[in-house]
């Protein structure tokens, strides 16, 4: 993809997310309904704990609290004040990124054309990070009573901000306002939804899981508490399924040697948001708030060390949701809409010009190995997309389907990197995939889920596959790629998997396979791989 391209692709992924937020009306996200559960519910089934509490039954609505942009506004002024003070006292240290000066025709360039717009040449660890900022500038939005195409802005704006203004001796990194903005949507909505369904519950288990999963929630909700202010946070969710999990998983290593047994721990957690989910009842409505969310994050340890990192999160709401249920707790719901995703998957480094410890300079002479060792890693934003939801209910049994499309920007481990230095000579690549072994590209996102439970069992599959292709003509040091070659790549992913519950008591045991097929082209070079992975679980369900 070449450089005019590229900034129309990038340009267009923007474009959609910004198109989406003006599709809602500019107002907040809480509306009057039920008041949040008092009790830490241990059932599997969020319905079934709320039959045995007597919450079915109708109550008064608590008034809904306006939003406050003010204090969102005062709250991101300050930390974006403070990071910015700490940047420009050590601006000394990062010379190398200096390509502006404080000078009307450089300014001029960076403000009033495209010129500035590239691909910054940062480490793979420092770049994926940036949706982490994203998430933070999305809370003071979010956790003030703002809906999230308001509290998109947010992300978006403090991306625009810091590439504009606090560095403004260098390039307006692409790829940082994209995680930024796109990454801290997806996987700061997510992050909220999962510290409302803590807040408004007593109990000490409560309390912590609040502040842990989302500190910005918790104090924002102590501050309306101090002040009198009766906040509702919406009403209870309709369903939901959190599984923290410990056990032994056997995969190959990233050094190349297995499989061998790793330490598994990890947290998945589904929630859909309709309350009147699951329950004998008959609804049709659209929906322009968040209606179901997901946040998964799980690794392996070897030998004391993370040999492998995820995190995903996924988002769905803007559609129409429909549901028939009756008296017999017989029948069906759904819903169609849009919905935004986040991955993250990393292998521990093998090399240490895989990592963040060799800094990219310009006119740098690289004298490092080869071939090169790079591991398997890939953050992407999966901008946008149509999903699909539907669940069939039987007193005894739930079966779900799910299935999402999306537009995809992410950094791309380059698989076939590897293979092809072993036969020709990579000194004018691009400079992330030189140094780091990545690159950005733009792809798409197919995936699918499906999970049946009869009483205490369970079973599950997932299938998800990825393509991605690179964008050429817009690295930060274009004028020393001297061989701009185009990178292909696609990842299967899949999953089955086996739960039983044990009888009175909030744990089950799981056993899972996963398979994960890899395949990287670069001109005539390919490489393809497969890895198989077992894992044996137990999982406390809450």
């Amino acid at each position: 993809m070449s450089g005019a391209s590229g900034r129309l692709a990038l340009s267009a992924l923007v474009g959609l997310a910004l198109a989406v937020t003006a599709i809602l009306p500019a107002r907040g996200s809480s509306e009057p309904g039920p008041p949040l559960a008092l009790s830490f519910s241990y059932a599997q089934d969020g319905n079934r704990a709320r039959e045995a509490s007597g919450e079915d039954k109708q109550k008064p609505a608590p008034p809904a609290v306006r939003a406050n942009s003010g204090r969102g506004l005062f709250e991101i002024g300050i930390l974006m004040a403070y990071n910015q003070t700490r940047y420009w006292l050590n601006y000394a240290k990062f010379i190398e990124d200096w390509q502006f000066h404080f000078i009307w025709k450089d300014q001029r360039r960076r403000f009033f054309t495209f010129e500035a717009w590239m691909f910054d040449s940062n480490a793979f660890s420092l770049n994926w990070t940036h949706s982490l900022a994203g998430v933070l500038y999305y809370q003071f939005g979010r956790t003030n009573n703002l809906s999230w195409p308001q509290s998109f802005l947010f992300s978006l704006g403090g991306s625009l901000w810091w590439e504009y203004v606090a560095e403004w001796r260098e390039i307006i990194s692409l790829n940082d306002n994209i995680m930024t903005s796109a990454g801290g949507f997806a996987a700061g909505e997510a992050w909220y939804q999962l510290g409302k369904f803590f807040i408004g519950r007593k109990g000490l288990v409560n309390r912590v899981m609040s502040f842990v999963v989302n500190p910005v929630l918790k104090f924002n909700h102590w501050l309306d508490l101090t002040k009198g202010r009766n906040r509702s946070l919406g009403p209870e969710p309709g369903w939901h399924d959190f599984r923290l999990f410990v056990g032994l998983k056997k995969m190959p290593t990233s050094a190349g040697v297995g499989p061998e047994n790793n330490l598994f721990v990890g947290l998945h957690t589904r929630i859909v948001h309709a309350p009147e989910y699951g329950r004998p009842e008959q609804s049709g409505r659209v929906v322009t708030d968040t209606l179901a969310s997901d946040l998964d994050v799980d690794f392996t340890l070897r030998h004391g060390r993370i040999e492998e990192f995820n995190f995903a999160t996924r988002v769905a709401g803007l559609g129409y949701y429909r549901q028939e249920i009756g008296p017999d707790r017989r029948g069906y719901a759904y819903y169609v809409g849009l919905g935004s995703a986040f991955s993250l998957y990393k292998k521990k480094s093998v090399s240490i010009y895989d990592s963040s410890a060799v800094p990219v300079k310009q006119g740098y002479d690289l004298h490092l190995e080869e071939p090169r060792r790079f591991t398997d890693k890939m953050a992407a934003v999966h901008v946008a997309g149509p999903v699909l939801d539907y669940t069939a209910f039987t007193p005894e049994s739930r079966l779900r389907f799910v299935a999402d499309a999306y537009l995809d920007f992410g950094l791309i481990n380059a698989f076939a990197l590897n293979p092809y230095s072993e036969e020709e000579n990579i000194g004018g690549a691009k400079t992330t995939v030189l140094y780091y072994g990545y690159y950005y590209g733009i792809g798409t996102t197919l995936a699918s889920e499906l999970t049946y439970r009869y009483r205490a069992l369970q079973f599950g599959g997932r299938l998800r596959y990825s393509a991605y292709g690179s964008i050429e003509g817009l690295d930060r040091f274009q004028g020393e790629v001297t061989d701009d070659f185009h990178l292909k790549d696609k990842r299967l992913a899949c999953r089955i998997e086996a739960a039983v519950r044990l009888p009175g008591a909030p744990f089950e045991v799981l056993a899972s396979y996963e398979g994960i097929g890899r395949r990287g082209t670069i001109k005539d070079v390919r490489r393809r791989d497969f890895e198989d992975r077992y894992a044996f679980c137990v999982a406390y369900k809450f």
